[in-house]
């Protein structure tokens, strides 16, 4: 449990979108609108990072645990994420309802079928995957020793003083290489900005201009995004019984500021939480009671991919298949933004009940995604804007190529691009970071 314990709260939601549009505009002299939003890399490295269980030395997939089935969760959220970004900058319909207008009549935009893209729910369910796992290893050394007899909770936590110092080198080594390589890209004209149709301009001159540049966006990457410090580290300390209704009154303090990210976090800290209290309870007949959540789950699962997929752009409810939603109350949140939060929290509950599932997301392939998705998430925007993918997919169009034929072309060396080099990422690069940080 106890590599369950590394990951960091911050709120990157407006640098998320940001970021598409500026990928490597992230100096101190352009961020400044920006102060306390995380930019891209932030967002790459605050809501991705957990360890539910790293690779041995060599490379060899840690077997499958009672939690696993979320790190193959991260996974493919991981990997629908590069879909999106790979995607949408050619068809933004994606991000429109099916029938909300004459021209969205494709096949893609249709509810269920929009989870193969639906990038920013993805992110939504890294962030509630990061909550769980910062808080079940804490969680499961309390409950443990609350049961031997003189347990204080500064034993409790006395790994954290060393979790919370390892950590930065476990979010910030690995995204040294990836600053370096996009900035060396950009003075030879190889790095573009989503939906430019020319190459970025130079971010420094000289060598040692571009050293400083990778200095200070590294600096900016570490310093920059939310200051709220974690309340954890001190309800870990209290008892069950005083920490539960703790956590329970920040969800809903956050939720009356509308701090999605932070409620999205805290509220599988508090499900975490709930799991281990939950079996010191009375249980109903373990047939019935297995019956009944599994059943339950299944119905659930329905809506939570129905509306957690809800469509960024136009107005969905004019759509036939959500018309049901005109006038419903989100409690000052975007209509988008709540149910996509929503969704991915009871997306964690229903799965907790779908063994069959969990069996799926804890498959090798599903486990490989999951232990490599960081470096996925980290180099799939490099690799879908390069010369060599998107560059080469302007010169097609330009030379009288169809859009589906350019597009397809670079999406093909975009998704092989990053799958090779997030592999050899994860090995040469955040493995590496892992040990050194040990």
């Amino acid at each position: 449990m106890d590599n369950m314990e590394n990951m960091k709260l911050e709120d990157p939601e407006a640098a998320h979108h940001f970021m598409l549009k500026h990928p490597l505009d992230i100096t101190f002299n352009h961020l400044a609108p920006y102060k306390t939003k995380a930019p891209f890399l932030v967002a790459d490295t605050i809501i991705h990072r957990s360890h539910f269980g790293h690779a041995t030395a060599n490379s060899t997939i840690p077997a499958p645990n009672k939690t696993s089935y979320l790190n193959g969760l991260r996974g493919i959220a991981s990997l629908i994420v590069a879909l999106q970004h790979t995607i949408d900058g050619n068809y933004p319909l994606i991000h429109r309802a099916w029938g909300d207008g004459e021209e969205s009549v494709y096949v893609v935009q249709l509810p269920f079928i929009r989870l193969i893209h639906s990038g920013v729910f993805m992110v939504s369910i890294f962030f509630v995957i990061s909550g769980f796992a910062l808080a079940y290893g804490p969680l499961s050394k309390s409950y443990a020793l609350q049961t031997v007899q003189g347990a204080q909770g500064a034993n409790r936590i006395s790994s954290f003083p060393s979790s919370i110092f390892r950590r930065p080198f476990r979010l910030f080594l690995p995204t040294i290489p990836i600053i370096a390589v996009s900035t060396a890209l950009v003075p030879f004209g190889a790095f573009y900005a989503l939906n430019s149709t020319e190459a970025m301009e130079p971010v420094a001159v000289g060598f040692w201009g571009h050293v400083y540049y990778v200095w200070t966006t590294l600096i900016t990457i570490i310093t920059s995004g939310s200051a709220n410090t974690p309340v954890w580290p001190s309800l870990i300390r209290m008892t069950p019984m005083v920490r539960l209704p703790a956590t329970f009154l920040l969800l809903i303090y956050s939720f009356n500021l509308q701090r999605m990210a932070n409620c999205l976090f805290i509220s599988d800290m508090f499900i975490a939480d709930f799991r281990y209290f939950r079996a010191n309870l009375p249980e109903l007949p373990r047939m019935v009671q297995q019956q009944q959540q599994q059943i339950t789950s299944w119905l659930l699962l329905v809506p939570i991919i129905f509306l957690g997929c809800w469509p960024m752009h136009g107005d969905a409810t004019q759509a036939p298949m959500h018309l049901w939603f005109i006038g419903f109350n989100t409690f000052g949140f975007g209509v988008q933004s709540f149910f996509q939060g929503t969704c991915a929290v009871a997306l964690a509950l229903v799965l907790e009940n779908l063994p069959v599932l969990q069996r799926v997301l804890n498959t090798k392939p599903v486990l490989y995604l999951g232990e490599v998705s960081f470096s996925f998430y980290l180099v799939h925007w490099g690799c879908g804007k390069n010369f060599l993918s998107y560059g080469l997919k302007l010169k097609m169009l330009a030379a009288g190529y169809s859009l589906i034929v350019s597009w397809s072309t670079c999406f093909v060396i975009a998704m092989l691009s990053i799958m090779l080099l997030g592999d050899l990422h994860w090995r040469l690069v955040d493995q590496k970071s892992v040990q050194f940080s040990h």
